[in-house]
């Protein structure tokens, strides 16, 4: 995770500390938590801009199979598997047994889209 991606996360966190500081460290509720923001983001800057601001930074974009940005639909459920670590890694793992294009995890098939 790059420095910029890193200092964001701890301003998105903030927020939820000082709100709730035991909630925080509580294993079960904080990664559900902190995955529903992460859903938001996520759908919110693929849809407005086609990247988030790491894919931004390195040059990357969201795009459907037709080169278009992707909608809120599609943006939702290529990233839904982000509300866990654990979903997301079965996603990550999933589409690299199951798709030829290494730019896809599994949920990108779903909603038609990929990285480029």
């Amino acid at each position: 995770m790059g420095i910029a991606t890193t200092i964001i996360l701890a301003i998105i966190r903030l927020p939820l500390f000082i709100a709730n500081p035991v909630a925080f460290f509580n294993i079960f509720s904080f990664p559900f938590a902190m995955g529903l923001l992460y859903i938001l983001y996520f759908t919110i800057a693929e849809t407005m801009y086609g990247a988030t601001f790491g894919k931004s930074l390195l040059g990357l974009k969201v795009v459907t199979k037709t080169d278009g940005k992707p909608s809120f639909e599609k943006a939702f459920i290529r990233n839904v598997s982000k509300i866990h670590w654990v979903l997301l890694l079965l996603d990550l793992i999933g589409g690299l047994i199951t798709s030829t294009d290494l730019h896809q995890k599994y949920t990108d098939r779903i909603a038609n889209t990929t990285v480029a």
